[in-house]
């Protein structure tokens, strides 16, 4: 394959694994793979203390359990960058490709010359530039 892709994933995208029953990780690979790109995952620490607070949530904890455990089963690198998360995600997404359902957010992404990959239709991914 040779060429790689980053994607940093956002808190708010990792929710949505459960909540939709969507297998994200195996469609972004495969959409990138088509292209001949191998994929790595990437999640910030901020992103993991989210997830950790809402783990602590009873209406969110499933979901924050089941995003934990793909984040490890698809071999997700934790980045220790601290500060606000959006920010952080924004200024990355010149490097990275974010995923993240968030609209305002994408929004700033593009202002940053940044690509996103987010869920539509509430079924399937869609990646920005591919």
């Amino acid at each position: 394959m040779g060429r790689s892709c980053k994607v940093l994933l956002d808190t708010n995208f990792l929710l949505g694994i459960a909540r939709l029953k969507i297998d994200v990780f195996g469609e972004i690979k495969n959409k990138f793979s088509e292209n001949g790109v191998e994929t790595e995952f990437f999640v910030l620490g901020g992103v993991m203390d989210e997830l950790k607070k809402l783990g602590a949530n009873k209406t969110l904890e499933k979901g924050a359990k089941i995003a934990k455990k793909l984040l490890d089963g698809n071999g997700a690198k934790v980045l220790d960058d601290k500060g606000d998360v959006d920010t952080l995600l924004a200024e990355k997404s010149p490097e990275y490709w974010i995923a993240t359902n968030d609209s305002a957010l994408r929004k700033k992404i593009k202002s940053f010359g940044g690509r996103t990959i987010y869920i539509r239709k509430r079924s399937f991914v869609e990646i920005d530039g591919i």
